[in-house]
């Protein structure tokens, strides 16, 4: 059988396309090496998410007398935590093998290896046998990034340091604990450290992090941490870690020992490329990353690459929109992703989120623009559910036009009502559309309103 289209990776991207694929009328085969869902799913955003729920009512439960509640003691009890993780992606993941099932996707869960690209595509197994199709979809996501540190590998080894797969299964509570790397990833487990009263200290050798991210609201963010008890140290270099000393030697202006419980490794991600690397397949890449179009093709006809492999935006909504794009290429029709309008989420305690255009990057275009900021607190809800937390929103639009071109957001919340600027950006809102807009009361979301309405 030859199929309409074979996609390698069974993650958010690989999913999609396939479910989409399905959906078109094509025959699709789908391989993944082990478990549907991906990183997302089995080790990433769904399973971070849920420590971070549980850690998040917990801060709230030590709070619950500023709600006139009474809560004495309340305590995390991290094994029931992880089992209600377990549960959940279970339940998700038996959930998507059934949509993908009734959808007659042919399921291989076996690693793939491309054998070649050229007039037919060919994909061997490792049961020895090989799938053909007319085109491929390359959506094998990334592994985590370890990074070269003396003694490192030997912690790892140890468990005196552990990666973020196997953070989220710990069942260990820490007294003190270094996260390395200040990216979206160390910050959330930073903030579910902290919530349930774990003394971190975030280590990042860059001075400048979450760069894409306007920096007045990151500086409110990072703020909003620090009350929590996270340490930032940025600019330094971690020189060696010491599992017998329990120890990390860092070089900021001078060497320095930090002692700690217990490292946790969130130095980032990068690109799976197993598949392809084996073959003379000719697909290019850059910097470790499969290099795409804005239809997510490569260099190859009939070869596309969506997700984490293309290095482009690590996040799984992003994946979604790639695969998309890509059916809709492969059927004959011109879906562009629209890289310009993915939000970002960190969920930490408080969530912050973000789309479209920085104040710093309008600066550098040299461009006239507006700026609106308002306290979330602007929000009667916000109020109501957030007795200590500070939050902010802030619009940037264009001075001529008052077309909004950004936003970011920092509060609770600030996940879900994200895809509202999202969509104001996209369908070319004005401040003044917004100030006709009508929101919900007391809503959260009317947060946006309120700041459009800012001198």
């Amino acid at each position: 059988m030859v199929y309409d289209v074979i996609i390698i990776g069974g993650g958010p991207g690989g999913c999609q396309a396939a479910a989409d694929a399905a959906d078109a009328g094509l025959t699709v085969a789908l391989v993944e090496e082990k478990r549907l869902g991906g990183t997302c799913l089995n080790e990433g955003c769904i399973p971070a998410k849920t420590l971070l729920y549980s850690s998040g009512l917990l801060h709230k439960a030590k709070e619950a007398a500023s709600y006139g509640i009474v809560a004495d003691n309340p305590q995390i009890r991290p094994k029931s935590v992880v089992e209600r993780k377990n549960t959940i992606v279970s339940q998700l993941q038996k959930g998507l093998t059934a949509k993908l099932r009734h959808k007659k996707i042919d399921i291989f869960y076996e690693t793939a290896i491309v054998k070649t690209v050229e007039k037919e595509i060919q994909v061997s197994l490792c049961n020895k046998s090989c799938i053909c199709g007319r085109h491929l979809i390359l959506a094998s996501g990334s592994r985590t990034f370890i990074p070269d540190i003396k003694g490192l590998e030997e912690a790892l080894e140890e468990g005196f340091a552990m990666d973020s797969r196997k953070f989220l299964d710990n069942t260990t509570l820490y007294k003190k604990v270094i996260v390395i790397g200040c990216g979206i990833i160390g910050i959330e487990f930073a903030s579910f450290l902290a919530s349930i009263g774990t003394e971190v200290i975030l280590l990042d050798n860059r001075k400048e992090i979450l760069e894409e991210m306007d920096e007045d609201v990151k500086n409110i963010l990072v703020r909003s941490l620090q009350m929590k008890g996270i340490k930032f140290r940025l600019g330094v270099k971690v020189l060696k870690v010491d599992a017998g000393k329990k120890s990390a030697l860092i070089q900021d202006e001078e060497e320095e020992e930090l002692l700690c419980d217990e490292i946790i490794v969130c130095a980032g991600r990068i690109p799976n490329l197993d598949a392809i690397e084996d073959a003379n397949t000719g697909i290019r890449t850059q910097n470790g990353a499969i290099i795409t179009d804005d239809f997510g093709r490569t260099n190859k006809e009939r070869v596309y690459a969506v997700g984490d492999v293309n290095g482009r935006i690590m996040l799984a909504h992003t994946a979604y929109a790639e695969a998309g794009a890509a059916v809709q290429h492969i059927l004959g029709n011109r879906q562009a992703v629209e890289y310009h309008l993915i939000p970002k989420v960190i969920y930490s305690n408080p969530e912050a989120a973000w789309v479209g255009i920085t104040e710093k990057e309008y600066e550098n275009k040299k461009s006239e623009y507006d700026i609106k900021v308002c306290s979330m607190k602007y929000s009667g809800r916000f109020m109501i559910e957030n007795q200590k937390e500070q939050g902010i929103c802030k619009l940037i639009s264009e001075k001529k036009s008052g077309r909004i071109r950004g936003g970011f957001l920092v509060g609770d919340g600030a996940a879900e009502i994200i895809i509202v600027i999202e969509n104001m950006i996209k369908d070319k809102k004005t401040i003044s559309d917004i100030r006709q807009m009508i929101f919900p009361h007391p809503s959260i979301g009317e947060v946006i309103r309120e700041c459009a309405y800012m001198e």
